[in-house]
């Protein structure tokens, strides 16, 4: 899989380690840089083996998430110049081969 970030704060944040550990937490961290190391490892999102990839509040399943542990959730949109859709008219991920990471964000308990 093909990553790209956002904007460049973010991408630091995901490739520096000790800025990484300072702002979520060791674990969290540690967390986060094995998540990206499955994501550029695999082709398709189907494949990741943790992290329960799920639709992110987009009704046209253009966003996903991937769980980081303490309430943390790496967030990230399909990045193709034309996104593959499904007949049902939402992103059709089973063909998405590259992904922009769009943040990481925290979730209060429920």
């Amino acid at each position: 899989m093909e990553l790209s970030f956002e904007h460049r704060s973010l991408r630091d944040l995901c490739e520096d380690p000790t800025k990484a550990e300072r702002e979520l937490g060791e674990a969290t961290a540690t967390t986060l840089h094995a998540r990206l190391s499955d994501l550029r490892a695999i082709e398709r999102i189907g494949q990741i083996p943790v992290g329960n990839p799920q639709a992110y509040g987009d009704p046209n399943g253009a966003r996903m998430s991937i769980d980081l542990g303490n309430n943390y959730k790496l967030v990230f949109c399909a990045n193709h110049n034309k996104l593959p859709i499904a007949a049902s008219g939402v992103v059709d991920w089973s063909r998405v081969t590259r992904i922009r990471i769009l943040g990481i964000e925290k979730h209060a308990l429920d």
